[in-house]
């Protein structure tokens, strides 16, 4: 990630003293996000990590404040908020929204093993014991809802026109029985933190009030994704340790393919659209057919291969 916004040593401690961190000793920029600007602190009340939001707006930061505040509640091992001297989740820094939160210790792995895996699994499932806030919204941030954003601006474009293809299939084929609930919505490699035998989940910039196993099969995208094509005995053990907290009704084994397909369809959108689009950029320009081809490897493995290989 390239910080949109740049900060030196008198900016952050300003920043600070807003939230009463104490003294500070030194802060360094973060990697890995795409709409915020984001910064370690390290000062002699703990370690911190700061997050300027360069592209969501006031009350949209205060809602991800309010459901990390929620998650903590819950116990939920996710990022911790910290409230200003004014009591406040989120202030405001060159007319941009600021959020503080405690930094956690811990590790990403873009190669998972199994016990990682399974221990991933349980986690979700917990989550999606937790009932959603009323202010989360109902629909998938960069769900099949918005894929004609992409499509009526590029109707000719050949991604356009498989996007099309695939946002009919979906629709199609989504039981109205499949539960609903609170969700991440983007649980790559990269959003999760391992530390002994503790995870932390985070960002969740993305949640929302949708379909559980969307939840799965685009952790399945994220996390189990071996040779351009899904890991059986990844997606074995992530299932199994899900399945340990909360069971999958039958709807939702039969979906969990078509799910993986709509997530690995959602991300090549997402890529499409922000690079594309949104903040053109030649190197990622064609970033999303890597998922475009794994929605493809997908949506060819027979349904009844795939509900035997995983459960």
């Amino acid at each position: 990630m390239a910080n949109y916004t740049k900060l030196n040593y008198f900016d952050v401690k300003k920043i600070s003293e807003q939230f009463d961190l104490g003294e500070i000793s030194d802060f360094k920029s973060m990697g890995g996000g795409s709409a915020n600007s984001s910064f370690i602190i390290n000062g002699d009340k703990g370690k911190f990590v700061l997050s300027l939001c360069d592209e969501k707006k006031f009350n949209e930061v205060k809602s991800l404040a309010e459901l990390l505040s929620y998650l903590e509640k819950k116990k939920f091992p996710t990022s911790r908020v910290i409230r200003s001297k004014n009591g406040n989740f989120v202030e405001s820094y060159e007319n941009k929204p600021i959020l503080i939160k405690r930094f956690i210790e811990g590790n990403t792995s873009r190669e998972l093993d199994i016990s990682m895996l399974s221990l991933l699994g349980s986690t979700i499932g917990k989550l999606h014991q937790i009932s959603a806030p009323k202010y989360l919204p109902q629909f998938f941030p960069y769900g099949v809802d918005y894929f004609s954003e992409v499509i009526s601006l590029k109707p000719s474009h050949s991604f356009s026109i498989w996007l099309k293809d695939k946002q009919i299939s979906i629709k199609e084929y989504i039981y109205p029985q499949l539960p609903r609930g609170l969700i991440h919505g983007d649980i790559f490699y990269d959003n999760v933190l391992f530390s002994k035998n503790n995870v932390s989940i985070i960002d969740f910039e993305e949640a929302s009030n949708y379909y559980n196993i969307f939840d799965l099969g685009m952790c399945l995208v994220g996390t189990c994704n071996q040779e351009e094509s899904i890991s059986f005995e990844k997606a074995r053990s992530l299932i199994d340790g899900y399945q340990k907290e909360r069971e999958l009704n039958q709807y939702e084994k039969e979906s969990l393919q078509l799910f993986a397909e709509y997530g690995a369809i959602a991300t090549a959108f997402w890529r499409f659209r922000q690079y594309n689009l949104l903040k053109p950029n030649n190197l990622r320009a064609e970033s999303y057919k890597e998922m475009q081809n794994l929605a493809d490897k997908i949506s060819t493995i027979p349904n009844d291969q795939f509900i035997k290989e995983i459960f």
